[in-house]
């Protein structure tokens, strides 16, 4: 990549830590955010799940989600 593209940066999605237990749980592959730094160089939280969680049992509207 740095052939291609000097100077890019390689930006990763991080989860919530009980949401990457979750993923881990089904199988699926999910990194934490020390594990995502080992190969990017920065990352942004996706922080909904908790509030999405939270909407799918019930216990949260998420209307504030929609503006």
């Amino acid at each position: 990549m740095a052939k291609v593209r000097p100077g890019a940066i390689w930006l990763a999605e991080s989860g919530a830590p009980d949401f990457i237990r979750f993923l881990r749980s089904k199988g699926v592959v999910g990194g934490s955010d020390s594990e995502l730094y080992q190969a990017f160089d920065m990352t942004y939280d996706y922080d909904i799940y908790p509030d999405l969680r939270a909407a799918l049992l019930g216990k949260k509207d998420l209307t504030t989600w929609l503006a």
